[in-house]
């Protein structure tokens, strides 16, 4: 190796050297000014007199300052959204939740100097101010229901039950004669397509899928397919308040769509007084009031559309006889109501019966 290239390694290397060491130094400089920073700013922390709330409760908020650098003013948001402003700096304030939504919520405490400001948070979780009603149950009348049908989905609208059925391979839309059975229109969907929840609004009805993310929209005079959509969550249950198309995911989460584009625009925690409400399946909406199956039960959960409590729950154990249970016979899941008549029928998945039932306040 001659001289020259030895020096040219080394120069090269010294060069390496020295743009690393610029490097490191950056960075540590970088480092020294954030911890600076952060130095320089309040340090606060909040607590709540309570972890578990109901609507309207009064919450007591606790705020320390934590450092000596006094905050030019703080901001206080419920669930990122402003809540209250203030400039100097109070032990505890009192927070009333009006008409409060049951689930998760968190307070964000902003200590703001000069043009930054530092962090704190408490979260709370709201449920439902009231012990659920329980409700039992009378058959009025039982209606014939296809047996091989999985049921996902189902509602009834001037004189005819629209049903939707699961399983892949399996899965399609049909209109039904109520009093028969007899099958009078339906439409299979993709054989790799497990259908779920249907309903009805603007004409059309809509057909969500278990877990592809996928929506179906049809004419509903004759079940042609208008186009389809898209969602991130599972498929379950769906029902319509005439505003919004209401979603359940099989966890205890409502969402609420726009019908004109299917995009989400709110969205309920279901609580009762006690826990969270999941599995949340078929949907009905029912005189101002959303009622769901909740799935593997025998139980029906009856919710406030604002609020998200659970308000009552309708027990129909043993609603179908034992005897007439087959091998591949499923859980209770189909509920449907004739608005104009009053009339509450419930089914299941591949049940023989539809059942038009009356319900009345189980007594203690």
């Amino acid at each position: 190796m001659s001289i020259k290239l030895v020096l040219n390694i080394m120069v090269l290397s010294a060069l390496g050297i020295s743009a690393c060491n610029q490097k490191n130094n950056a960075s540590t400089q970088k480092k020294v000014e954030t911890e600076d920073l952060q130095k320089n700013l309040p340090k606060t922390s909040i607590s709540l007199n309570k972890s578990k709330a109901i609507p309207n409760d009064t919450l007591i908020i606790s705020i320390e300052l934590k450092n000596e650098i006094l905050p030019d003013s703080f901001s206080l948001l419920l669930d990122n959204k402003l809540s209250r402003f203030f400039s100097t700096i109070a032990d505890t304030m009192s927070f009333a939740l009006q008409n409060a939504k049951t689930g998760n919520h968190s307070f964000l405490l902003k200590a703001y100097k000069d043009s930054s400001f530092s962090i704190c948070s408490a979260n709370f979780v709201v449920y439902a101010a009231n012990k659920p009603v329980i409700y039992d149950y009378i058959v009025i009348k039982t209606l014939p229901h296809d047996k091989t049908a999985f049921t996902q989905g189902f509602f009834y609208e001037n004189g005819f039950f629209y049903e939707a059925t699961g399983l892949k391979g399996e899965s399609s839309l049909r209109k039904v004669n109520p009093a028969s059975g007899q099958v009078l229109n339906s439409f299979s969907i993709p054989a790799n397509i497990f259908g779920e929840g249907i309903t009805a609004i603007h004409n059309k009805i809509i057909q969500l899928s278990w877990r592809s993310g996928i929506g179906f929209v049809y004419n509903k005079s004759d079940f042609k397919l208008i186009e389809q959509f898209n969602y991130s969550t599972e498929g379950w249950g769906l029902t319509t308040d005439s505003t919004f198309l209401i979603m359940s995911d099989g966890t205890n989460i409502l969402y609420f769509l726009d019908p004109n584009n299917y995009t989400e625009v709110k969205r309920l925690q279901v609580y009762d007084n006690k826990k969270a409400v999941d599995q949340l399946n078929e949907l009905e909406y029912i005189e101002g009031k959303i009622w769901a199956n909740i799935y593997l039960t025998d139980k029906i959960a009856i919710i406030d559309p604002t609020l998200g409590n659970v308000e009552a729950y309708i027990e129909l154990d043993n609603i179908l006889d034992k005897k007439l249970y087959l091998p591949d016979t499923d859980v209770l899941n189909g509920i449907a109501f004739d608005k104009n008549q009053n009339k509450i029928f419930v089914t299941g998945k591949k049940w023989p019966l539809i059942f038009e039932i009356e319900i009345f306040e189980k007594s203690n």
